[in-house]
């Protein structure tokens, strides 16, 4: 079990929440909450879109991220995991940083906000004031399909105000969040200890997760949320979701479970009861999901983050 596991688990009394949770599982299961595809999706992602349009990139193909799961195994067993982790997560890092310290840009990003820019038809998700309860909450940001003229028009990914991750990020964080969950929990401590979770600290959670100065940062970090009043950082957190949402839903199912059990705890960070759509999520991917029983049994216990109580 990964250290943030185990500090959930232990701070809070959650050993057993797969188990207590596996009868709402099939409940969920049979209400259609949780998307299934059965396997029948041809070895590739979903690579969807909510309107129904073109996906943005090809979904990734099975074969492909074997081939990627092979090439990390073999670089942790020819380079020690510390170096290869961190030659492996570099790049995707530095793309996930740069994305959450711009935020999710100036096209609209919250799917009914009146806060509207005459110039581009466009709403600054900067305008909210994330302590106002009127607010529209994180997940409907993170699904919102922004309809701006500059977005539509625009034919490179890397042009847009809000743009998604390249696929080979894509790849290489499905890759590393299903071969090592620090590399899971480092995406989850960016969002909710906010800038304090920097590029160099994300990479010290990921890649060298059992040093004892590692080990007394994220406890600190995961005691605050537990403990503390601040609120979240919601646009920070949207960014976030919109990527994690991304990685979920461009990989083959083998590879969801640990991206829906990311946001599925973001969610509960914020406060969202949808938090168990995306645990129940993971968990029909993958029964086995630590993190995904964590956050049901969470939601069960009626336990919430130090800012909401």
């Amino acid at each position: 079990m990964n250290a943030m596991d185990g500090m959930n688990n232990a701070a809070e009394g959650m050993a057993g929440g797969v188990r207590a949770c596996a009868a709402a599982r099939r409940r969920a299961g049979r209400a259609g909450c949780v998307r299934r595809d059965d396997g029948r999706d041809g070895g590739r992602g979903r690579g969807r879109r909510e309107d129904g349009g073109e996906p943005m990139f090809e979904p990734l193909r099975t074969a492909d991220l074997e081939t990627l799961t092979a090439s990390f195994r073999h670089g942790r067993r020819e380079r020690g995991a510390r170096t290869a982790d961190a030659a492996w997560l570099e790049g995707p890092f530095d793309a996930w940083m740069e994305r959450l310290d711009d935020g999710p840009g100036d096209c609209c990003m919250c799917g009914c906000c009146d806060a509207m820019d005459d110039a581009d038809g466009c709403c600054d998700p900067m305008d909210h004031d994330p302590t106002d309860p009127d607010m529209d909450d994180v997940a409907e940001v993170a699904e919102c399909d922004c309809p701006c003229d500059g977005c539509a028009a625009s034919e490179d990914p890397d042009d847009l105000p809000c743009p998604p991750l390249r696929p080979e990020h894509v790849a290489a964080l499905a890759v590393a969040m299903r071969e090592t969950l620090p590399a899971r929990d480092a995406l989850i401590m960016s969002l909710i200890a906010g800038r304090e979770c920097d590029g160099p600290l994300m990479m010290r959670l990921a890649a060298d997760p059992h040093s004892t100065r590692t080990k007394l940062r994220l406890t600190a970090m995961l005691t605050r949320s537990f403990k503390e009043e601040g609120m979240p950082d919601a646009v920070r957190c949207a960014a976030g979701m919109l990527m994690l949402s991304q990685i979920a839903d461009m990989v083959p199912r083998r590879w969801r479970a640990q991206p829906c059990a990311a946001m599925a705890y973001v969610m509960w960070w914020m406060d969202d009861d949808r938090a168990a759509l995306y645990a129940l999520e993971s968990l029909a991917c993958d029964e086995g999901c630590t993190l995904g029983g964590v956050v049901l049994s969470l939601l069960e216990r009626g336990v919430c983050p130090g800012w909401c109580r």
